[in-house]
């Protein structure tokens, strides 16, 4: 191996970011801290040396081995090879005891001399240090242990603790009188500004309305950007064992945009030569972005049929398409305008109908071959309600789902919002299958055969009425396809279901809601009656906040393992009630100067030994049934392996160092029982 050649175990490793897994270590030789780290980034198979992981993700300190940034004074807490005391890392860390030696500037013992000495040491890390070497405080003047309250004080937090500070005894006498009442006490919580203890969960408060006007000034102006995309099927890809299928490949992306200047004057998208005092829609001003906004209807050599006279040059309208070159990604033109196009210093919220599954994953996997990831995405599994861009001297762009407010399909919206035929027609039947790069500019009599359709995945109804449209196409001589065109058509008339749909949503909540804007104050529509019920109906202190998981005293536990806490016990009667877990009003039981904490315990009558119950998960525990690859990086980025190891020295702690009985269960094997056991 690497170390066993250079310098010998715990000097020198190899370790690996992935850029394809957001930069996480992939591989980090054995696992165990070593004096030097040797970095290179895996980049489509191909690997780049780094100097230094800290400009990788722009923190002062790395720690290879809890990956994670740190800072000189501060370590995440579940870092094995960090001592807190001198907050030295790696191989020979923690400092071992020798001799104690306690400090009487900052009241911390030390186990040994040069731990001592260190923490004294106003000098930077070598590794901190870039040009010159100037002063760092020590991590003796940092921080220090308050004689009264013997809490750990921070050196920037140490005014407000002059002030806050309690000696220990007294506050141990006043949560011993709980007769006093909050009232008397003051109590003022600094979160949500309720009259609550300490302890106690926050008040969920009302949401202020903005009215003066110099709020108003304040706000980041707004911009709403409506869009749709179409793709074509015929780039066939390999998806797993046995499975093929064809990958979405981006034709065409219509987009309109509209500033509330020129919403609040009742200036629309179609209204050309007209602009809000103040409009900041965007004026092209340059000769690609006046391309963008001519109609790109275009006939073959020979075909002289006129194009659409209804459709013109619009500053407001938009079309990225690559109909003339297949090198023209219509998303990379889409992205180039968002964020090297119109004004600086306003938010542009673009909305597209169902874009969380379709529309925001082509845009982000552009973003991701650009190297730019989202300043913040909002997920559930593969599903998008919300993602973010932005960052210093960049423009701001908010991408929202509309499907996430309405619940239809795009063609209904029509009806829902009493659409006038003049602004966006119903939704018409288009053969998806026919999208493809070689019909383009073919033009043809009729319209394509019916198959394109995909008459059979619809219902009886619509099929009917597909078949009934169809044939009358067929017979009609005048009528002629072209895709191209079609697709504009098309896409247009989505487009304007779209704009005009969520304008008047957008009108309709603002008019009942205080002015409350829906796609800025939520991502759904259940966020946004949350929103709602907090701006118009709650009085203040008066609903809480239910900690997440429920009311555990501050302990997250699994379902799973408190549902087998309730079989266990219907399955032995004798233990009914007396398993300790975290539904109880003390919580989980603890195992004393462990950390331990287990999902259950039953103290059995003497002489049997009190039993401890463990629900293991099988990806949080690196089953190794369910996961037989044990390099497979698991919950926390540990390996499989690690996982196990870890769980079976702490099951044969508790058995052989702290007398308890074990009762272990597997997920897989409470699957197992389940489906066996259906009723």
């Amino acid at each position: 191996s690497l170390s066993h050649h250079m310098g010998g175990a715990g000097y020198i490793r190899l370790v690996v970011f992935k850029k394809e897994q957001q930069y996480r270590i992939v591989y980090k030789g054995d696992g165990k801290a070593a004096r030097f780290n040797i970095c290179i980034l895996l980049e489509n198979n191909h690997y780049h040396y780094i100097d230094r992981p800290e400009q990788l993700f722009n923190v002062d300190r790395y720690c290879v081995d809890c990956e994670k940034g740190v800072s000189r004074w501060s370590h995440w807490a579940g870092c094995s090879v960090v001592c807190r005391l001198c907050m030295r890392s790696g191989p020979e860390f923690p400092c071992q005891l020798d001799v104690r030696i306690p400090c009487a500037a900052c009241g911390f013992v030390f186990p040994n001399r040069s731990c001592y000495d260190y923490h004294l040491r106003n000098e930077a890390p070598e590794e901190m240090i870039r040009r010159g070497n100037r002063p760092f405080r020590s991590i003796c003047q940092m921080r220090r242990i308050c004689s009264q309250c013997s809490h750990i004080i921070y050196a920037e937090n140490e005014q407000r603790h002059q002030a806050e500070c309690q000696p220990w005894g007294q506050r141990q006498q006043q949560q011993q009188q709980p007769s006093v009442s909050s009232s008397n006490l003051h109590l003022s919580c600094k979160k949500c500004k309720g009259p609550h203890a300490q302890e106690q969960p926050c008040y969920i408060q009302p949401l202020k309305e903005v009215r003066d006007e110099e709020d108003n000034e304040k706000r980041t102006p707004l911009r709403l950007c409506f869009f749709d995309a179409e793709t074509s099927q015929d780039e066939p890809m390999h998806i797993s064992n046995n499975i093929n299928g064809f990958k979405h490949v981006p034709l065409l992306i219509i987009a309109e945009v509209i500033c509330e200047k020129c919403i609040l004057a009742g200036i629309g998208v179609e209204n050309i030569g007209q602009r809000a005092e103040g409009c900041f829609c965007g004026k092209p001003c340059n000769d690609q972005w006046r391309r963008w906004c001519s109609p790109p209807f275009r006939n073959s050599q020979d075909d002289n049929t006129p194009t659409p006279d209804n459709i013109f040059y619009n500053p407001r309208r938009m079309y990225f398409h690559s109909f003339d070159s297949d090198q023209q990604s219509p998303v990379d033109q889409f992205l180039d305008y968002l964020q090297n196009h119109g004004p600086k210093n306003i938010l542009t919220v673009c909305i597209a109908h169902n874009g969380g599954k379709y529309d925001f994953h082509l845009l982000l996997e552009a973003l991701h071959h650009r190297s730019i990831p989202p300043k913040r995405l909002c997920t559930t599994g593969l599903k998008i309600y919300s993602m973010r861009l932005g960052g210093s001297h960049r423009r701001r762009v908010l991408f929202k789902d509309s499907l996430n407010y309405f619940f239809c399909e795009l063609d209904a919206l029509t009806k829902v919002f009493s659409l006038p035929e003049e602004v966006a027609t119903t939704k018409p039947f288009f053969p998806y299958l026919y999208v493809k790069r070689q019909h383009l500019h073919e033009r043809i009599r009729g319209v394509p055969p019916v198959q394109y359709y995909q008459p059979d995945y619809k219902k009886d109804e619509k099929r009917a009425k597909l078949l009934e449209w169809h044939q009358q196409q067929m017979n009609n001589p005048t009528i002629h396809f072209q895709l191209r065109e079609q697709l504009i058509i098309y896409c247009l008339n989505d487009v304007a279901i779209l704009r005009e749909s969520v304008l008047r949503f957008r009108h309709l909540i603002g008019e009942h809601t205080q002015k409350l804007d829906p796609f800025i104050a939520a991502s759904t529509a259940a966020g946004l009656a949350l929103t709602t019920l907090r701006r118009c109906f709650l009085p203040e202190n008066w609903l809480v906040h239910s900690p997440e998981g429920g009311y555990l005293r501050g302990r997250r536990a699994s379902a799973e393992s408190q549902r087998y806490i309730k079989l266990f016990e219907k399955e032995n009667p004798e233990a009914e009630g007396k398993v300790q877990c975290a539904q109880w009003a003390i919580g989980e039981a603890h195992v004393e100067d462990t950390g331990y904490r287990l999902d259950g315990l039953w103290y059995r009558s003497p002489p049997l030994r009190p039993l401890a119950i463990e629900y293991m998960g099988c990806y949080y525990h690196g089953c190794p049934i369910c996961f037989p690859v044990r390099s497979q990086r698991l919950a926390a980025g540990k390996t499989a392996e690690e996982l196990y190891e870890r769980t079976q020295h702490r099951l044969w702690e508790l058995e052989h160092q702290h007398g308890y009985a074990l009762h272990v269960v597997w997920g897989h094997e409470m699957k197992e029982r389940l489906n066996g056991n259906p009723g």
